[in-house]
């Protein structure tokens, strides 16, 4: 099994939490659990890691640096590549497992071949604590279980994007994998509006946000036609699923050109 961390900027406070919740999984498997970091340009990060990982003993750490920022999806596309498991999980650098869950579920979802699996997760939500959801279709990464050769045969990745990458990704997922499992086994603990998070940072920038949603979009487009393309059987399902993961970024981009209608200076170029 991988663990595959994509690190940025985070703060030492959330590398700690990331790492007290790896090395605090007591299940014992009989198999190998290895976590990869890939730190994404930040060599601060990447020291402060090397530093930390020296003391890791629970799983097998291996710990890589991208020269060049390459964004959230290249990332992440880039762990599934370096991923020596039969199974992948992603976890963002500024979250936490749950204790021993994931590692549970692994051992049974192995025995029976299962391509997908969407765990619960929990959500810390300050100043009301944590909430509980299973969602199929929320869009995001973390807090599933992937078989890493399903991934490979059906090209599932994130398209190297920047931003709602894990629309790409689940949109993908839900098109070669009609049914996966659910598990009400917490798996995940989310901090919800982290506001030193990627996402937050890039909110604060309306233009380029606006920018890279239309870029999202233009992806959208292109793999969409190359899927109807290569598989015509599947277009039913392609339309249904569509508008599941494209109303978001729509919605922004759609919000965003309203204000200008009614004003507001947003200069694109």
């Amino acid at each position: 099994m991988t663990i595959i961390i994509p690190a940025y900027k985070e703060t030492a406070e959330h590398l700690d939490r990331i790492l007290t919740s790896f090395e605090s999984q007591t299940f014992v498997p009989n198999y190998n659990v290895e976590c990869i970091f890939i730190v994404d340009g930040i060599r601060d990060t990447y020291d402060y890691l090397n530093g930390k990982l020296q003391t890791c003993k629970r799983f097998t750490y291996k710990l890589h640096f991208n020269e060049e920022n390459l964004g959230i999806g290249a990332t992440r596309d880039k762990g599934i590549n370096l991923a020596a498991g039969e199974y992948i999980t992603f976890c963002d650098a500024d979250d936490a497992l749950a204790n021993d869950k994931v590692i549970k579920s692994m051992s049974k979802y192995k025995r029976s071949g299962q391509d997908w699996v969407i765990g619960t997760s929990l959500e810390e939500r300050p100043p009301n604590g944590v909430v509980k959801q299973s969602n199929p279709l929320k869009f995001s990464a973390w807090g599933r279980l992937f078989k890493r050769d399903f991934l490979i045969k059906h090209e599932i990745n994130t398209g190297g994007l920047r931003h709602n990458e894990d629309n790409v990704l689940c949109f993908l997922l839900n098109l070669f994998c009609e049914k996966p499992m659910v598990d009400d086994d917490e798996w995940y603990v989310y901090k919800h509006n982290n506001v030193d998070s990627i996402t937050r940072r890039q909110e604060k920038n309306q233009s380029g946000f606006l920018k890279d949603r239309l870029v999202v979009i233009e992806y959208f487009y292109r793999i969409i036609v190359g899927l109807l393309s290569k598989y015509p059987e599947k277009e039913q399902r392609i339309r249904r699923l569509v508008p599941c993961f494209t109303k978001p970024f729509v919605g922004y981009v759609e919000g965003v050109l309203n204000n200008v209608n009614h004003g507001e200076n947003l200069c694109l170029f």
